[in-house]
């Protein structure tokens, strides 16, 4: 609370809580919070939210994260992966950042990179990340090992790699969904559902 009070602009006021110090900072207002990376917060913003939504009419919350917040008026917007053309872009931009120089003739193998970086925006930003470092050929040979390879190629601090994103995921599943998966795993391409419930157990908790 005290840290969205700060990024609005706000200070608590001596006889108010943080919750009410951040209506009476906002409430007048026609008002839009982004709130970037929040699925580590989802407990937390959940009643916060839920009150100054509540209180103030023309405020609004855009909150990115891998959980919804679960709010009675939420709206949830998925994210596909990048279509072929966004996914190059990124991969350009972001390889130029790293300070390489894509040539025209290399849009092909720019594309395939990104196909076989499955157009995750994560993933394209650490492999041309990776490419500004090493070059093209040596991506492209590497990604077999795609998580050990991505681990170095960082686009900032802020950024987590490839396998800490993955990992996150995993350890946020309930122990039941976990050890499902981590069964599941095990399994190599395509599988049916009554494969999944033998190699999982009947009566595990698939989400």
């Amino acid at each position: 609370g005290r840290e969205l009070l700060a990024a609005i602009g706000g200070q608590q006021w001596q006889d108010a809580s943080v919750v009410e110090s951040i209506v009476r900072t906002i409430a007048d207002d026609t008002t839009l919070v982004v709130l970037d990376n929040a699925e580590h917060l989802v407990e937390q913003l959940q009643p916060l939210l839920t009150e100054v939504l509540a209180r103030c009419a023309d405020v609004r919350f855009l909150v990115t994260s891998r959980r919804p917040v679960e709010l009675p008026d939420e709206y949830v917007h998925r994210l596909d992966r990048l279509d072929p053309v966004s996914a190059a872009a990124l991969f350009r931009a972001d390889a130029a950042h790293a300070g390489l120089t894509i040539a025209v003739d290399d849009q092909l193998e720019v594309d395939r990179l990104c196909d076989r970086l499955d157009r995750l925006p994560l993933a394209v930003r650490l492999g041309a990340a990776r490419a500004g470092a090493v070059g093209l050929d040596l991506v492209d040979r590497h990604l077999a090992d795609r998580f050990r390879f991505l681990d170095r190629g960082t686009t900032g601090d802020q950024e987590k790699t490839l396998e800490e994103a993955i990992a996150w995921s995993v350890d946020a599943l309930r122990p039941a969904t976990r050890a499902a998966l981590t069964g599941l795993s095990t399994i190599v391409g395509s599988f049916s559902l009554d494969t999944a419930v033998a190699v999982a157990g009947v009566g595990a908790t698939l989400d």
